[in-house]
């Protein structure tokens, strides 16, 4: 059908994709949900064999670290301090309190329901506990395979980071955003940037994808003229970018911009049309076909929504007013794809996180250049480490701007109205998103039909 009638029968072929994207999707769903909840996770019934597969989080008196058992199945454990677990390394566990199984089904009456429910569609089948003396290392960093040692670079990554004295609030800010490694943000620092309404330029996505798309870009398209050389400079850019997806942990949000990154490339060496709205479904089949529990993921849901907003309400906010001078509208286009990025994000967050930051427009015009700063300085410290001196410089520089985005940040949010507390239910942000396809749907037929308004 998708060859025969996507052109000449759109709606059929639409619905059809839709009725099989959903009962596909939810066979997947059933079956990663049956395997999360009774999938074996002991060797014995005390006993915990398998790899740590995330980089270690401290808490206040362990170790917070997700093991893949040697039966596939994920277990979020709590080690006391001792050795310190790196991402890759195999484990054994002696859970004397045994485990505790994140399926709310399971503990009706448990405490951290929220966070329980969080770790389960997380893929988490349980957690446990291990004591000081009671866990072991048994081989260091097994990196089997090229995904593994992708992977292990983001831990040698922070190291450098580390050792060329990127600490403190500056340099947790510079690894998360280069790295993805949120682990060392404070929470006092994350909740600035949420109330300010920036919290994405902290999280890996579409963002950083195009600093380092349009560096490669320079890089590579521009300086070829050949079509064949341009084809294998763009499958180049493929790889790359998939990789450094890899390095940073995968989040969703890059995933997503990954994907729709490779789309459009791949439509250039095989000059076919590309469009948004089908990369950006495309991107999401593809990420749910893989894990369907990512549909109850907060960071994908933003991450999807966001992008949504852009693709339909944004030419509709920017056609609104038209400017014809260059940089009047650029300023306008970067304040409509805000807009549209905070009307789309809206319902989600006053359901999640229960508030509005209500300067989030002011906020997104300012943070989000210093942070395109950031990134590029970034690319250039890792590009001229041969050059300590010239490194250094640049070093300092990224400190000066990451410290400057923390103190807007911090600014912003200590205002008493920057955030407005509100809380919506389901059945509320089904209704705002219902109202926002109205607007989407009848936004163009009101100022077509009213008279056009002069370009400035």
């Amino acid at each position: 059908m998708f060859i025969l009638n996507r052109r000449t029968t759109p709606l059929a072929f639409g619905l059809s994709a839709f009725i099989f994207s959903a009962t596909f999707g939810a066979l997947l769903f059933l079956l990663q949900f049956h395997s999360i909840r009774y999938g074996k996770v002991t060797d014995e019934n005390t006993v915990i064999t398998g790899k740590v597969v995330n980089a270690p989080e401290r808490k206040a008196k362990t170790w917070a670290v997700r093991i893949q058992t040697t039966y596939g199945t994920h277990v979020q454990a709590y080690l006391s301090p001792g050795q310190i677990p790196l991402k890759g390394d195999s484990i054994e566990l002696y859970v004397p309190y045994g485990i505790n199984s994140t399926f709310l089904g399971d503990n009706p009456d448990t405490t951290f329901a929220d966070y329980e429910n969080y770790l389960f569609y997380s893929g988490v089948s349980a957690t446990a506990f291990s004591g000081n003396g009671q866990w072991k290392i048994t081989k260091r960093n097994e990196y089997g395979n090229l995904l593994d040692r992708l992977s292990a670079l983001q831990v040698l990554m922070n190291e450098y980071y580390d050792e060329s004295g990127f600490r403190g609030d500056e340099g947790a800010i510079i690894k998360a955003m280069t790295t993805g490694d949120k682990t060392q943000l404070p929470k006092e620092l994350k909740s600035n940037y949420s109330h300010a309404g920036v919290a994405h330029v902290l999280a890996l996505s579409g963002f950083h994808l195009t600093i380092i798309y349009t560096f490669l870009d320079l890089l590579l398209l521009s300086l070829i003229i050949s079509y064949k050389w341009r084809n294998i400079s763009r499958l180049f850019i493929i790889l790359f970018i998939s990789a450094f997806t890899i390095i940073v942990g995968c989040p969703p949000s890059l995933v997503r911009a990954a994907i729709m990154c490779g789309i459009m490339l791949l439509t250039k060496v095989l000059q076919c049309e590309n469009s948004s709205m089908n990369s950006l479904c495309l991107a999401a089949f593809a990420m749910l076909v893989f894990n369907p529990m990512l549909l109850f993921d907060v960071g994908f849901q933003l991450s999807f929504v966001s992008m949504f907003g852009i693709i339909v309400f944004s030419p509709l906010l920017i056609d609104l007013v038209p400017a014809r001078q260059k940089i009047l509208h650029k300023l306008w286009e970067m304040i409509c794809i805000t807009i549209a990025c905070s009307m789309f994000t809206l319902p989600l967050i006053t359901y999640y996180f229960g508030y509005i930051p209500l300067l989030s427009i002011v906020s997104n015009l300012s943070i989000p250049i210093l942070a395109t700063v950031l990134l590029w300085l970034s690319v250039f410290w890792w590009l001229l480490f041969a050059f300590t001196d010239i490194q250094l410089i640049i070093g300092n520089c990224m400190k000066s701007v990451s410290g400057m985005m923390n103190s807007i940040a911090g600014w912003i949010s200590s205002m008493e109205w920057s955030v407005f507390p509100i809380r919506s239910n389901l059945f509320g942000v089904l209704m705002e998103y219902a109202l926002l396809i109205l607007i989407v749907i009848y936004l163009p037929r009101f100022y077509h039909s009213s008279p056009s308004s002069k370009c400035y």
